[in-house]
């Protein structure tokens, strides 16, 4: 599957999203204009043509139309810029409790693991993760702007009641809608839904006010109660007239939903190479009788980002998700409608992990055959989910306790900053003694020599694994690990390219967290040239063992970006990093066509020699994190020659 086809498909599914609410505003806007009208005219004595009835109803019926689109506006962009607080925030407000990394359930230590080696596979950061401790059916949902910003919530039922196979289904399932950007959209069909409701909870509410005076306004005489039954008229009909408006809006959101589903199971079937899994988790929802039932009643706006809803609504008009027997079926054909009430007795199925290539070695290559980055890119493979497993199962315990609160995280992400040469470290010593305590800049090099000894090419994954205790620290905390982080690659001058690509990652984690909005790049990659020609020269220097390799490099990546090798020359010179990140930060900023094309180039470019290194594919996987671009480990062999772990 595609990243960047998924990426155009969810941009053009908001599009036809945001039309279709755009009519249905409009149509809401016309009908109480037009009941308007019909109210002047029954008072009139004698009936005007409708031409001459607006136009001397002209103003009154601008301030209804005008006041009717502001109402669905500021409530839509209000709803919004609340769920902007992320996907942590969407996860509460339906009962979610966060996952403490130290639980002792072993329930949800199996699914931080999940979770975990799903993100390590997929290259982007770990999400928070929450139960719905309260609800006892079978459900998930993923929610938030970015990936940096994302959680993921699983109930307590499916906890109880899915074997790991059939949670490890769900989950890539949620995944899916990470990668190929259905947060966003989703974020955006819960804000349109809202202002559509407003409208008929004014009217709601001016009803029962105008209800609850007019009998006071009896007992006083009727004086001044003459407007009462008119404001109440027009109150009933704002509130039937958004009540329907808000049925065809779900109408909407239901057709718009439905087939991304399909796309998710499919898309967790090829990740997981295990469609034994997600149809396990559908036959349990089918099957037991919680099915994927939610109680709490706030889950309502959020009905179209769940796992499933097994429940038909007005022949399936209003079904956010297809039948959970089609799905089942598009899955394993084999299955029959009858088998459903023989899966209670078939909950357990054990999966035996295969042995997968460890990630990284040090001196690791991979043949470039392995790196295709229409293949890699939001696509993660089986394999990657297998040594992604090995990975955290072979943590060493400091750094397992390190992950599991916000300051020894903090610490952590310092300790892979550290220079792995001696004499580059007391520079970076005095940078920490300006900011950090003697104690903790102890815990950073314990965590050094723990990190040291990790297999190459971790310390990205290192990040992605310290992502959700990162989000917990305050804001302040946060702008202060980046500075802390910055200050110790620029401490002894030299921008080395391990680091900068480890602070290109950070950045695109943190800043997210900070800041996290919708990112749709519209510039097209021609426009940033400079840029482009900026990033591969830097990037053409690394690894490269002499003049004529850099520029073979350089003019390879150019040719996969702009299909000449015709190139502006290539900057000779050490590249500043500096201008790195200001590049980096512009190329962001581009279409996801020329990501796409970015991507391919990079990728060039560092394989221009018919091999790729590791520190290579890490530097290169740190400028795709900042480009909101994931591109997951790669699965390196050992050379030969070296066995030597770096840091």
């Amino acid at each position: 599957m595609d990243f960047f086809e998924a990426q155009d498909r969810a941009r053009a599914r908001t599009r036809l999203a945001i039309f279709l609410f755009a009519l249905s505003v409009a149509a809401i806007v016309v009908t109480l204009d037009g009941a308007y009208l019909w109210a002047v005219s029954a008072t009139r004595q004698e009936p005007l043509p409708l031409a001459e009835l607006i136009r001397q109803e002209a103003e009154p019926l601008t301030w209804i139309s005008l006041g009717l689109v502001a109402i669905i506006a500021i409530g839509s962009l209000s709803r919004i810029l609340l769920l902007r607080q992320g996907g942590g925030f969407v996860a509460r407000t339906v009962g979610g409790t966060l996952v403490d990394p130290g639980t002792k359930d072993y329930r949800e230590r199996r699914l931080l693991n999940i979770v975990q080696e799903i993100s390590l596979a997929s290259g982007v950061p770990v999400p928070e993760v929450y139960v719905l401790q309260k609800e006892s059916g079978i459900n998930a949902f993923a929610a938030g702007f970015e990936p940096a910003d994302a959680a993921v919530a699983v109930t307590r039922g499916a906890l109880e009641q899915l074997n790991r196979d059939e949670l490890q289904g769900v989950i890539a399932h949620e995944f899916s809608h990470i990668l190929n950007g259905d947060m966003r959209l989703n974020i955006r069909l819960i804000g349109v839904l809202h202002g559509i409701l407003l409208i008929a909870l004014i009217g709601q509410r001016t009803l029962r006010m105008m209800a609850y005076a007019q009998p006071r306004t009896r007992r006083s005489g009727g004086r001044g109660g003459g407007g009462i039954p008119v404001l109440m008229a027009g109150a009933l009909v704002m509130m039937l007239v958004g009540y329907i408006g808000l049925f065809f809006a779900r109408v909407i959101k239901a057709a718009v939903s439905r087939q991304r589903e399909y796309l998710a199971d499919a898309a967790a079937v090829q990740f997981t190479r295990n469609p034994a899994g997600i149809s396990g988790a559908l036959k349990k929802i089918a099957g037991l009788e919680s099915g994927s039932k939610i109680r709490d009643g706030s889950a309502e706006e959020l009905s179209h980002m769940f796992f499933s809803l097994h429940r038909r609504i007005w022949f399936n008009l209003l079904s956010t998700h297809p039948p959970v027997e089609k799905r089942i079926a598009a899955i394993d054909p084999t299955f029959r409608p009858d088998q459903e009430a023989q899966v209670a007795a078939r909950w357990s199925a054990a999966w035996e992990r295969a042995d997968g290539a460890m990630l990284g070695f040090g001196g690791a290559t991979a043949a470039v055959e392995q790196l295709d980055p229409d293949v890699l890119t939001g696509n993660p493979q089986l394999a990657a989910l297998q040594a992604a497993q090995r990975l955290i199962d072979d943590l060493p315990d400091d750094i397992r306790n390190a992950l599991a609160a916000p300051e020894p995280a903090e610490l952590l992400v310092l300790s892979l900053f550290v220079d792995p040469q001696r004499e580059g470290r007391a520079p970076q010593v005095e940078a920490l003694r300006a900011r950090y305590a003697e104690e903790q800049i102890h815990d950073v090099a314990g965590l050094f020599r723990s990190a040291r000894k990790m297999p190459a090419g971790t310390s990205l994954q290192l990040i992605e694994l310290a992502a959700p205790q990162l989000r917990r620290l305050t804001v302040d905390r946060q702008q202060e690990l980046l500075e802390a982080a910055e200050a110790l690659v620029r401490a002894d001058g030299v921008i080395e390219p391990r680091e900068l690509g480890l602070l290109l990652a950070l950045r695109a984690v943190l800043q997210d967290a900070l800041d996290p909005v919708m990112r749709l790049g519209a510039r097209a990659l021609s426009q940033e040239k400079d840029a482009a020609h900026t990033v591969l020269s830097w990037l053409a220097l690394v690894g490269a063992d002499g003049d004529d390799d850099a520029e073979a490099a350089y003019i390879a990546g150019w040719q996969e970006l702009f299909g000449t090798t015709v190139a502006p020359p290539r900057r000779r010179e050490a590249v500043d990093g500096q201008a790195v990140l200001d590049a980096v930060d512009r190329l962001d900023g581009v279409d996801f066509r020329g990501k796409k094309l970015l991507c391919r180039g990079l990728l060039a470019a560092a394989a221009s020699d018919g091999r790729i290194r590791v520190e290579e594919y890490e530097i290169v996987r740190g400028v795709h994190a900042a480009l909101h671009v994931p591109l997951p480990p790669a699965l390196l062999e050992p050379e030969t020659t070296s066995n030597g772990a770096s840091g």
